[in-house]
């Protein structure tokens, strides 16, 4: 099954959407002195919908992680089946040929030979299919646990940026009442603003870093053209032995 981590929790970072609060869209347009002048006045407004901004953000947010793990688990359930009918379908074609050989057999020693290669070849089958499923759930967990921490990283983040938002508000309406300057006021706003929002785009980086992903891939993929090799230097002697075991 393939899963691109870096679409999905690029997908978790629709946080960005919480950005534009400096501007307030109607509210705010310019940096000019009359609309700086006005700041103090349309706080409440600014109140207002910088929380409806945030709400809607968080419940996009959290349909969306929903919907991502729903559809990641469907992946993984189709994966297996496509992979559990191969595998049935392998082993149907398998017996038929076994018996066919079975078939063939002309001596005890014969029929021995052949019962002997069925043996060794359904252990190392066994073998790889263990140690594929193995691997493929180590990749699975350890894929989860990336997401389970990169979801977290940014939940915090929102968090942290909800706070800064919140704290620069509070700091605005406590100058306003305190007759500082709207211009001031509006200034001090927007840098704490615009700095909380570095700090969410600095996280919201960490957390689409794709190294540990990748990392994970290759070990599995490491770890699965092992099995193969094992597998086939168990087949190919089997093979080997059959055929010796015929000529005599």
């Amino acid at each position: 099954m393939k899963f691109n981590l870096n679409k999905s929790v690029a997908g978790l970072l629709m946080i960005s959407s919480f950005v534009p609060f400096v501007a307030f869209g109607e509210t705010v347009k310019t940096n000019t002195d009359q609309q700086a002048n006005k700041f103090c006045s349309q706080l409440s407004i600014i109140n207002s919908k910088t929380a409806d901004k945030i709400t809607k953000a968080e419940e996009k947010e959290s349909t969306y992680q929903t919907n991502r793990n729903t559809n990641f688990a469907k992946k993984q359930s189709v994966a297996d089946e496509k992979k559990a009918l191969v595998r049935t379908n392998a082993d149907a074609k398998r017996a038929t040929n076994w018996d066919k050989m079975i078939n063939k057999a002309k001596t005890d020693d014969q029929k021995t030979a052949v019962t002997t290669y069925k043996t060794a070849v359904q252990t190392a089958i066994d073998a790889r299919r263990t140690a594929v499923d193995a691997t493929i759930k180590t990749y699975r967990d350890g894929l989860a646990q990336i997401i389970v921490t990169n979801t977290g990283s940014v939940n915090t983040a929102t968090t942290t940026f909800k706070a800064s938002v919140t704290s620069a508000l509070e700091k605005a309406r406590t100058d306003c009442a305190n007759n500082v300057s709207s211009k001031t006021v509006r200034a001090d706003f927007t840098k704490a603003v615009n700095d909380a929002k570095t700090i969410l785009k600095a996280s919201r980086k960490d957390a689409t870093t794709n190294s540990e992903a990748i990392s994970l891939k290759k070990t599995r993929d490491d770890a699965i053209k092992l099995i193969e090799i094992t597998f086939k230097t168990a087949t190919d002697k089997a093979h080997a032995d059959l055929v010796l075991a015929l000529k005599k």
